[in-house]
Order: structure tokens, then C-alpha cells, then sequence
């Protein structure tokens, strides 16, 4: 079939993209936006007009961007293999992919957490537009501008306010919904086990009180598994992070545990020669199992609301149910 075609039955009608055209623009110009001067609206750009001849708003653009974090288009591997960086560039911020602009920012949440944006943007004489995804948060953000004053400069400045206002919001907003629903005390009397998850401004929630069988696995941790050599006193924080993955009412998650205390972090970012040289949290997934069970795997079990009932520590064989 013709791309014309293809573009229409695969993306077009999948996502309901009424007030999108290709190759020309929409049949009333006064669905679309001429600024004075503008040649362009409706020209044809031979065979560029595959990847710039494209009309559309900001609802259309939204659904588009939403049916790819939704895996609408492709499943959810090939969704993921797309969104891979092919190359890093000579800025630490930006990563490319096909087609994707990737900035990386870690400025914009309390904690400082490194998030990733998957732009696209579009410049044509008169026309600057931007089409930025930003699957840690499943959100899409679009913007459009035509006009003499509308440039690249101001499609990023206005992308930057958008995001230093909306995200901190947000995330105060998801941190609210997730206290009740997962925060507080889960025990199991008949082992004398128990855990605290609280929230603070780190990411993810933090674990305390991790007590199995009459043992403080906090206090004990350096002393698991391939950790065993690490100095005995050496303080532990544990955080615990979704991972989206789940099957009916069951939910997983997993803890990261970071060694050390902030000082010495410090000092190990000062005296290294590369950028946060103290985060090796990357590296310690499945680090520390037995009988063949991760001990950061840990998973919920939900109730119909979605809020939990229990956690299952898998590595320890102990189901501890919420009470407070």
C-alpha cells in the first residue's frame, strides 16, 4: 500500500486522529493556523513530505503520544526497543534515538532524580512545535506555535517552564495518593516479622523496622550473601520503587539498599573523576538471593481499590500482612 495509506490505517484511525492530514493540509484552512507571510501552509515538499508534511493540533498530537507510552501502536517490547538511545552526544544531557531527542534532567524534583524526556520537535519558517514524552510519570506534553515571535529558543524555554511547574506538582500529588495506599506498618505475629514504609523527599518509599523472624535485616545486611566482606558498620538505607510489572491482584516491587552514609558518598564523588561515582544502586539487582529468590523482590497483594493487603518477602518465605 501506499505510505499515505499505511500512516492512515495504522496510526491515523487506531488513535482516533480526526484533525490529522498528510502531504496536504486540512480541507478548511480555517482549521489551521497562517501567520502573515507564511508560504509554506499547504506546499508540498516533495519527497520531504514524508517525514514534514503533516497537519495537526494539540489533541491529536496528545493522542499520539499517549497510544505510544500505551503500546497502542506496538507492544510493549518493540515500544521499549524504539524509545533505546542509538548514541550519546558530546552533552551529558542529550541522548539521540530514532528519532528521539532525549534530555536527561536531574534539576527538576527535590530528590534530583535523573528523569529522561523523549522529545521530537519541528521547525518550518514560521512553525516551531515539540512533541515531548515522559514515561516516568506516563505524561505527554505538546506544543505548538506559529508567528513571527515563535522560534526554537521559545518552543524550549516554554517546555522548561511547563516541566519545572508541572512535575514537582505531580509529584506531591502521586506521593499523596501512595501514603495511604502502600505506606505504613505490615507484621506477621506468628514470626515476629515486621516492616515500616514511610515517604520523605527521597524517591520511592523508605523501608524501616525490617525485623524477619527476630532479625534486623537492616542492621544485618552487609553481613548477606556477596556483601559479606563489606565493613560491618557501615550504615544501609533502603528504598523501595514500583516496577510495573503485576498479574491480576498482585503487584511487584523492588528495594534498592545504598551503603554508606551521605558523607562518604560525598567523598567518593569528590575524589572520582566521573559524575556520581557513589550510585551503584544499578548494579545490585538479584545481587544477594537464596534458594534461588531475590531478596529485593518483594510483592504486593491488592486490594480491589489497589491499595495493599500484604507483602510477600519471597526471598524469606513470610507473607506480612498491613496493620496501621
Amino acid at each position: 500500500m501506499t505510505y499515505e495509506k499505511y500512516v492512515k490505517q495504522s496510526i491515523f484511525t487506531p488513535l482516533s486522529m480526526t484533525n490529522t492530514t498528510i502531504f496536504n493540509g486540512p480541507e478548511k484552512q480555517s482549521w489551521g493556523f497562517i501567520p502573515v507571510n507564511e508560504t509554506w501552509f499547504g506546499a508540498s515538499f516533495g519527497f520531504e513530505d514524508i517525514a514534514g508534511g503533516f497537519y495537526s493540533n494539540t489533541v491529536d498530537l496528545l493522542s499520539f503520544g499517549t497510544g505510544i507510552l500505551k503500546n497502542d501502536l506496538l507492544d510493549s517490547v518493540k515500544t521499549r526497543k524504539w524509545m533505546k538511545p542509538t548514541t550519546s552526544t558530546s552533552s551529558s544531557g542529550l541522548l539521540i534515538g530514532g528519532p528521539w531527542e532525549i534530555l536527561r534532567s536531574n534539576t527538576v524534583t527535590k530528590d534530583k532524580r535523573l528523569i529522561e524526556f523523549y522529545c521530537k520537535s519541528g521547525n518550518l519558517n514560521s512553525y516551531n512545535n515539540i512533541l515531548c514524552l515522559i514515561p516516568d510519570y506516563d505524561i505527554v506534553v505538546t506544543i505548538l506555535s506559529g508567528g513571527p515571535q515563535s522560534n526554537a529558543d521559545l518552543v524550549d524555554l516554554l517546555l522548561t517552564k511547563v516541566v519545572q511547574g508541572l512535575l514537582p506538582a505531580i509529584e506531591d500529588a502521586g506521593k499523596a495518593e501512595a501514603l495511604p495506599k502502600f505506606g505504613g506498618t505490615y507484621t506477621d505475629p506468628t514470626t515476629n516479622s515486621t516492616i515500616t514504609l514511610s515517604l520523605d523527599d527521597a524517591p520511592g518509599f523508605a523501608v524501616s523496622e525490617w525485623v524477619v523472624r527476630d532479625v534486623d535485616i537492616i542492621r544485618n545486611y552487609s553481613k548477606f550473601g556477596a556483601l559479606s566482606s563489606s565493613p560491618k558498620d557501615r550504615p544501609v538505607s533502603i528504598r523501595l520503587y514500583p516496577t510495573n510489572l503485576g498479574s491480576g491482584c498482585h503487584n511487584a516491587w523492588r528495594a534498592v539498599f545504598d551503603l554508606g552514609s551521605p558523607k562518604e558518598s560525598a567523598e567518593k564523588d569528590a575524589n572520582s573523576f566521573w559524575p556520581d561515582a557513589s550510585c551503584h544502586t544499578w548494579a545490585s539487582m538479584d545481587r544477594t538471593t537464596y534458594g534461588f529468590r531475590s531478596m529485593d523482590e518483594w510483592v504486593f497483594s491488592l486490594h480491589d481499590d489497589g491499595s495493599a493487603r500484604s507483602i510477600d518477602l519471597r526471598t524469606f518465605k513470610v507473607e506480612l500482612k498491613k496493620t496501621a
